[in-house]
């Protein structure tokens, strides 16, 4: 059985011609047709008569974060021809608030999605700056529109996640803030400058603040000076209550993890604000609310006691858009999977692929919400008599914007398999190539693609697949060929490939080479294992220090342990302190036991040397012992207990005792310690 996708194809192709013309529009300067196509599709959204299954409306045509995502615009092309449009239509409602939409994505692309407590000092500053200038655009929008919805959806978005601006709050209370302006001071210049450097990278510049409101606007009650984002929520349900977008955004920002909880959401959902809602727009919403409810829940507590069958059964139960119900039914099975019932997990997986067929929604067919099932078909041999994998290939194929979906489907067609024509799709290969060297070195999910062939037997369609893109220079797959070449894979005795030390060398130093951060890790430890961590050719050791530097400031963890090896073993005694003195503490705080018992053999040894950073016997062996209670595979047993026989012999012995009664042998250490030079175990005393 295969699905037949021709309204979904025939929708997407809809999407993409109007998405293409906007394009064209803007690029070209024809003000008037996009003003035409933007008020068809605006007019559309405030009426409350858009369609809810269908994701071509106003709110996608002007994503911002759609468009920079998708490639279609860098953002420095993007500020440009916005500012251009701007420029020659300054009435323009649908050019302030696009502007307004670019600003506020910028604003949280500054920031990061990192914890708060992670977002360095430059980048909060930035993202205070973009969001003043999605403001300030919004507020201009306003006045131009007598239903402008998305400029309160900016103004709300803006309150809630980064913070609504103060000159804006002191706007409000009648006080002007004056326009920004770089400080004076030298060094708080240069903490401005840190921030602005974000803007000024775009092309941009910081836009005066409004001296007032727009009139339309009433005053704000007191509470709301407070909870500005419950002010603008209130101004956009006014003009729309339909406005979906702004009311998931209310839902999503009463996530406990924002200080709400599900209660308050299930509250706001059955309240008034929503009461305008036909039950499949309120569907919208409890899908929002479950995102967090039960996707979230779920893999964190997989032994838990408590049923989520329940959950998911009453939220599929519900009316909702299709590319909710899509969406959920994927989930649902991706769950079912990860609970070992697949029988089930592929029922929901084959509704998933009906709803596509017979609704034409043309969400992408995200990695995540098919990921288990992938596993379960490809590595793990599971029947697919209805094509599930083919149609959400198939899907991925049209939709061309997921590299991973696009390399299983050109092995598809290379090998004939996963139901897939054994034909090649011209440029297909290539193309999934471009999309991985736009995401940089993030491929991890890419990475999974042959690895996931290898591990189902695919050995040939694993290799050929690694070997044509590490031609294409990705660093990732050259390190899978090495592990083919070095035998390190699992393959049940079947790898028809045999086993060569010189191309693994060679697809080593080629990814190394091309500065990737595993790559360059990879290597240094080659080198370093092939001399038994001692490295005694001063130009091995260069390169192997150097590759451990460049990995290691480019994120790869791992590298510290062995950069600390490294300078310990093979180092001068400057560099075996330098490494002890930068490194140790972070080792010892690692979470992996075995780095921590790694550092505390390397702190036995350290300070059992007498050119180490300070000569303490007595505390080489309380490191060696606490080593050893951290050493769970007896990996360095036979080494440290020689050490601790080397460093308490001597004490024994009448040398050792003429040696106390001469001076004092812990004289050092307790400097050391009062220096806060050293490092000692959890219940060390002199």
């Amino acid at each position: 059985m295969t699905f037949d996708l021709s309204l979904f194809e025939q929708n997407l192709l809809e999407q993409s011609a109007a998405a293409a013309s906007f394009q064209r529009f803007l690029r070209h300067a024809e003000y008037d047709k996009l003003e035409e196509l933007l008020q068809y599709h605006a007019s559309n959204h405030a009426s409350g008569t858009e369609c809810v299954d269908k994701l071509l409306g106003y709110g996608w045509l002007t994503d911002v974060k759609r468009m920079l995502l998708h490639r279609e615009w860098t953002p420095v092309e993007l500020l440009a021809a916005l500012g251009q449009w701007e420029v020659a239509r300054p009435s323009s409602y649908h050019a302030q608030v696009m502007l307004a939409a670019f600003w506020l994505d910028r604003a949280s692309t500054i920031r990061t999605e990192a914890c708060s407590d992670q977002v360095s000092g430059d980048r909060w500053l930035g993202a205070a700056m973009a969001a003043d200038n999605a403001c300030v655009h919004a507020l201009r929008a306003i006045s131009l529109d007598a239903k402008p919805c998305l400029a309160f959806w900016v103004l709300m978005t803006c309150a809630s996640f980064l913070g609504e601006p103060v000159w804006l709050i002191h706007l409000f209370k009648g006080q002007l803030t004056p326009p920004p302006s770089p400080p004076q001071d030298p060094d708080d210049h240069a903490h401005w400058y840190a921030g602005f450097i974000h803007i000024e990278a775009l092309g941009g510049a910081l836009l005066p603040y409004p001296q007032q409101l727009p009139q339309t606007l009433p005053p704000r009650a007191a509470h709301e000076f407070a909870e500005g984002h419950v002010y603008w929520l209130l101004r956009a349900i006014e003009v729309n209550p339909w406005d979906l977008a702004t009311l998931a955004n209310a839902v999503y920002f009463l996530y406990p993890r924002w200080g709400g909880s599900h209660e308050a959401m299930e509250a706001f959902i059955n309240g008034p604000l929503c009461q305008a809602l036909s039950e499949k727009q309120r569907g919208r919403l409890w899908y929002t609310k479950a995102m967090d409810d039960i996707e979230d829940y779920q893999y964190d507590h997989f032994d838990d006691e408590y049923n989520l069958d329940a959950d998911w059964q009453g939220l599929l139960a519900r009316s909702k858009p299709a590319w909710c119900e899509v969406r959920c039914l994927m989930k649902y099975g991706e769950y079912l999977s990860y609970q070992g019932r697949l029988d089930e997990a592929y029922r929901y997986h084959a509704e998933a692929m009906q709803c596509y067929a017979q609704s034409g929604v043309t969400i992408q067919c995200e990695r995540a919400d098919m990921r288990n099932i992938t596993i379960d078909i490809v590595r793990d041999g599971m029947p697919d008599p209805q094509g599930i994998l083919v149609g959400y290939l198939s899907i991925a194929e049209w939709q061309n914007r997921s590299s991973w979906h696009l390399l299983l489907a050109v092995v598809g067609r290379q090998f004939g398999v996963f139901g897939m024509p054994q034909v090649e799709k011209d440029g297909q290969l290539d193309h999934a190539v471009q999309l991985l060297h736009h995401q940089g070195h993030a491929h991890d999910d890419a990475y999974d693609v042959p690895m996931l062939l290898w591990r189902g037997g695919h050995y040939q369609a694993a290799f050929w697949l690694a070997s044509c893109l590490a031609d294409r220079d990705l660093a990732w797959a050259q390190i899978f060929l090495v592990d083919i070449y070095l035998g390190v894979l699992e393959d049940n005795g079947q790898n028809p490939y045999a086993t060569d030390a010189e191309l693994a060398l060679f697809w080593q130093r080629k990814s190394a080479a091309l500065r990737h951060p595993r790559a360059q890790f990879l290597l240094a430890k080659r080198f370093l294992l092939a001399d038994g961590f001692i490295v005694s050719d001063p130009m091995v050791m260069a390169e192997a220090r150097d590759l451990l530097h460049s990995a290691l400031a480019n994120g790869e963890d791992d590298a510290r342990l062995w950069l600390y090896r490294l300078m310990i073993d093979s180092g001068s005694p400057e560099e075996a302190h330098w490494a002890h003195d930068t490194f140790t503490q972070e080792l010892l705080n690692h979470s992996r036991r075995y780095t921590r018992a790694c550092t505390a053999v390397y702190l036995a040894d350290l300070y059992s040397r007498e050119n180490g950073p300070v000569h303490a016997p007595e505390l080489a062996v309380a490191w060696a012992r606490q080593a050893m209670a951290l050493d769970e595979e007896g990996e360095f047993s036979q080494y440290l207990q020689n050490l601790i026989e080397a460093n308490t012999t001597d004490n024994k012995s009448l040398i050792g005792v003429v040696s106390r009664l001469m001076r004092d042998p812990s004289a050092g250490l307790k400097a050391a310690l009062n220096n806060g030079r050293v490092f000692v175990p959890e219940g060390f005393s002199l």
